[in-house]
């Protein structure tokens, strides 16, 4: 199990970067500088933005803003309205102007972070630190509310429904606290490594361990509905829709499972056999998903039966995205690109020059991520 940990550890090291040095906020310190590029793109509301219809095929994504952070950013954005939450490794948590990419408040938490994005609920923001902290932030002003010491180390996002907050620790322990006060609702122990992110759906908590197991909890107490065995280890947090539940596997499988029963019902195979360590996409009837080896195949999400496997470059590390007739997604080499979900063909590529292991995120036209040399983008989607 330590090589094999070690061996993931190694494939985000690896990786090219061709980072780009640019002015930046340096830690613990202030914004530097920031470069918005296109500045002829549309700068309407952040409120209402609708769906994208269609993703153009000719031209790519455009660059609204780009700010840098003192160091690397390595987890998922968290995006309201008006405002842009990220997180970097040395454990500053920055808020970001929608609009500009300006900054409008840091808070440095004293504690290094691993790759736990930040989570809303209500007012607060929850991130898990590497030595074991779940903190709550006043969203506003940055302020910390409260903070539970699990003593271990958190490593991915937790989840949030507005009156709980879930996480797991790499002991194998999963919490769910009162959203309010960081009050104990209940924990449970599996006997494994937990480094995948809890999924919260539908009142379940559905999660996979490190050798293979996965689970599924009730999130108002705990009780587990079933466990199951498949192949591990599985590092990437799962993704339901109304009848199964995707686990995706670093032995190169993904693995459909009854919700209800944990009966499993499918498995896809990367032709290369390479880690899967993002979560895949939902498109019924489809499902795709990414290897580190960079190979992106869609399968139908029913029964399993291949319908198109597409090499791209660059390892993929983090989620891949639904979007219209798309996926999107980031690459190891630090490239965006857009893919027709029905062929695999590429429809378009943007460069941002540095390695891309965070989750992006989708609002509205507009997808945020941040990147492993500290630079955090707003692109806006080609759309028609």
């Amino acid at each position: 199990m330590i090589v094999l940990l070690l061996g993931l550890g190694l494939i985000l090291l690896m990786v090219p970067s061709g980072l780009a040095r640019q002015k930046g906020l340096e830690p613990g310190g202030e914004l530097l500088a920031r470069r918005t590029v296109s500045p002829g793109a549309s700068r309407k509301s952040a409120k209402g933005h609708a769906k994208p219809a269609q993703i153009q095929k000719s031209a790519p994504a455009s660059i609204r803003w780009q700010v840098r952070v003192g160091d690397g950013i390595h987890s998922a954005p968290a995006v309201d309205n008006t405002l842009v939450y990220v997180a970097s490794r040395r454990g500053n948590v920055y808020a970001l102007s929608r609009e500009s990419g300006s900054l409008r408040w840091q808070k440095t938490l004293g504690e290094p972070l691993m790759k736990s994005s930040p989570v809303m609920a209500g007012n607060r923001l929850f991130i898990g630190t590497a030595t074991g902290s779940l903190v709550a932030l006043d969203k506003e002003a940055g302020r910390v509310l409260w903070q539970f010491q699990a003593g271990h180390p958190i490593v991915s996002a937790p989840a949030a429904d507005g009156k709980s907050v879930y996480f797991a620790t790499r002991t194998g322990v999963l919490y769910a606290l009162n959203d309010e006060d960081g009050a104990l609702n209940w924990l449970v122990e599996t006997e494994n490594i937990l480094d995948a992110a809890p999924l919260l759906s539908n009142g379940m908590l559905y999660i996979g361990d490190y050798a293979g197991n996965v689970y599924a909890f009730s999130a108002g107490s705990g009780e587990k509905q079933w466990e199951a065995r498949i192949e591990g280890p599985i590092v990437a947090r799962a993704i339901a829709d109304e009848r199964l539940v995707y686990f995706s596997s670093a032995v190169g499988a993904m693995f459909a499972v009854d919700r209800q029963t944990g009966k499993r019902e499918w498995s896809y195979t990367s032709p290369t056999g390479d880690p899967m360590v993002g979560t895949a996409a939902v498109l019924s009837p489809k499902i795709c998903v990414g290897d580190t080896n960079g190979v992106v195949g869609c399968v139908n999400n029913g029964f399993g039966l291949k319908l198109w496997q597409k090499p791209v470059e660059g390892a993929l590390l983090s989620a891949i995205l639904p979007v219209a007739d798309s996926l999107v997604l980031g690459t190891g080499d630090g490239r965006v690109l857009a893919l027709d979900t029905e062929n695999g063909e590429t429809l378009w590529t943007l460069p941002l020059e540095s390695v891309l292991d965070g989750d992006p995120v989708l609002s509205g036209n507009e997808l945020f991520l941040g990147a492993k040399n500290g630079n955090v983008f707003a692109l806006e989607l080609p759309v028609r």
